[in-house]
């Protein structure tokens, strides 16, 4: 079986404790990752929010999809099923990019 690497993108800012735990998270799963860091660049932020409807940081994107933040990270995390945290993602996801 081909296993692809899963890589994400995360928006953040530079003081948030929930984007710290979000990186955390992501790196103990070896994750990749590319970081925005929103701190001084308020209107993209702005833009992301709206594009995704979710007005907090972190934005959490893997495998281009949109899965939320922090919290529903941690919930993808806890449900026991390290091998399947991307594809879970991608299956409960998967029709988001149609909308």
């Amino acid at each position: 079986m081909v296993r692809f690497k899963m890589k994400a993108e995360i928006w953040t800012w530079r003081a948030c404790p929930y984007c710290k735990k979000a990186k955390q998270i992501l790196k103990k799963n070896k994750i990749e990752f590319k970081e925005h860091v929103m701190d001084h660049n308020q209107a993209e932020l702005k833009k992301i929010q709206h594009k995704y409807d979710h007005y907090t940081v972190p934005i959490i994107l893997l495998g281009r999809k949109f899965i939320g933040g922090c919290d529903e990270l941690i919930e993808l995390e806890k449900s026991g099923k390290r091998d399947q945290l991307e594809s879970s993602t991608l299956e409960k996801l998967k029709n988001i990019d149609e909308q």
